[in-house]
């Protein structure tokens, strides 16, 4: 979202001849860095998620080893499909406010 919002600012500043709007620009220094309470939370939750992944899996492996295996193959797939969202979340900013500057320039297509 603040790839967008950052777009529409400037469009806004570029159409009015002068900085009206900023915002996007000034946190745009602090964006992706968290501070102690969120990183403390960041932390509970991983440790929460790998204790329960841990837990589950010993109940599951005493079942069967087959049904541990298997749930060991889907954990694995999870933790890697999750990391690899989390680094797309992180890295999206630049791409939106590319396509978004590059939309805002062009008429909405209304048909009557």
């Amino acid at each position: 979202m603040g790839g967008y919002k950052h777009a529409v600012e400037d469009r806004i500043n570029q159409l009015v001849g002068v900085t009206v709007t900023s915002w996007e620009k000034l946190v745009q220094d602090h964006r992706g860095r968290g501070d102690v309470i969120i990183k403390s939370t960041y932390v509970i939750y991983l440790l929460l998620f790998g204790g329960i992944i841990i837990y589950s899996g010993l109940k599951v492996f005493m079942f069967s080893v087959w049904a541990g295996g298997a749930f060991s193959g889907v954990m694995i797939v999870l933790v890697i499909l999750l990391i690899a969202s989390v680094r797309r979340l992180n890295s999206s900013y630049p791409e939106a406010y590319k396509l978004s500057s590059a939309m805002l320039g062009k008429p909405i297509g209304i048909t009557a």
